[in-house]
């Protein structure tokens, strides 16, 4: 077989060949398979050895995909997928997630909103939210809930609307204190994200800010770039994490060590015996004895954070060891 340089010639575990660009990867070859295999995909074996996603295929390789039924495609890997197959399918699998998220958001909070008028929204006539939609040129109540989850729309103006349809013009209490929290599942990635600046994780208390285009963004209840919106019944929204919420969550520290050799593996060694990872770590030497890192480590919760925390001021190397605190950010 003659290789050409701007192509790879991989093998499928059935031994068929199959022909793929330069750069191509694991991802690329399951899209290329079927659509099925590749929005499903969760590791790939190549030459029989687990190997990630994103690396590069070479010509003469078998690849055999694993696949898992709740798997779906992950935004990053158009970061790396070099076939226009690969990347349409990605694409058009996240775009309708997100549409999907979106209204399934959209949805509950206008519920949550219409709560506080004391209507609920099953009781609401299909002919009201009819000439809601066509005030708003919206194509259907599906879309208004889209434009509602995205953030385009505040659910409270929709619920005022329906309310002034039936004939009620005010609330029965305060808007904020009328609106029961709504639950965090931590499965709506792309229409809710966890601020930067404060890295909310299960257990803190938190709220949320509706942001145009973007869906709700979740702070620490406290987080000065969330406070000023406390007032805001259009941007504000109380939250509450849903009991057996799932995943990790990235969580900010700051830690004071010995600069002596070891003090850096020393710390590592206690985040993996706690059962975390470390996500991002930046050192600097603050003077000849002691250095400052700042380090961005995963946790599922409150608790497990704790644990974290009890390993690493067990150690005689770490001086001190903080949560970084919420901060300010120009952007809000």
């Amino acid at each position: 077989m003659i290789f050409f340089p701007d192509e790879v010639y991989v093998f499928t575990p059935k031994g068929e060949i199959i022909e793929l660009p330069a750069g191509a990867t694991s991802v690329d070859y399951a899209y290329a398979i079927h659509s099925d295999i590749g929005n499903t995909c969760v590791a790939a074996k190549l030459d029989k050895r687990l190997s990630p996603l994103s690396t590069p295929l070479v010509s003469g390789q078998q690849v055999d995909i694993v696949t898992a039924p709740g798997a779906r495609p992950n935004a990053a890997w158009l970061n790396f997928v070099v076939t226009g197959k690969a990347r349409s399918k990605i694409k058009h699998f996240l775009k309708k997630q997100q549409r999907e998220e979106s209204m399934e958001l959209g949805k509950r909070l206008v519920e949550k909103a219409l709560h506080a008028y004391g209507f609920d929204l099953n009781q609401i006539s299909k002919s009201i939210l009819q000439a809601i939609i066509n005030a708003s040129r919206l194509e259907s109540i599906t879309h208004l809930f889209e434009e509602v989850g995205i953030g385009n729309r505040p659910a409270l103006l929709v619920a005022k609307q329906i309310a002034k349809s039936l004939g009620k013009t005010f609330l029965v209490n305060d808007e904020m204190e009328g609106m029961a929290p709504l639950i965090v599942k931590g499965t709506e990635g792309l229409v809710m994200s966890f601020a930067k600046c404060c890295r909310p994780i299960p257990g803190d208390h938190i709220a949320g800010l509706i942001k145009s285009g973007q869906g709700i963004e979740v702070h620490m209840i406290h987080c000065p770039n969330l406070e000023k919106y406390h007032n805001h019944a259009d941007k504000y929204v109380p939250l509450v994490w849903e009991e057996t919420i799932e995943g990790d969550f990235s969580v900010d520290l700051k830690v004071d060590l010995v600069n002596r050799r070891g003090s850096l593996s020393s710390l590592t060694m206690a985040i993996y015996e706690a059962e975390s990872n470390i996500v991002n770590i930046r050192a600097q030497e603050s003077d000849r004895n002691h250095f400052h890192a700042d380090i961005t480590i995963a946790v599922r919760h409150r608790s497990h954070l704790a644990r974290v925390l009890r390993k690493l001021r067990k150690r005689k190397e770490i001086i001190r060891v903080l949560r970084l605190k919420p901060h300010s950010e120009l952007n809000h």
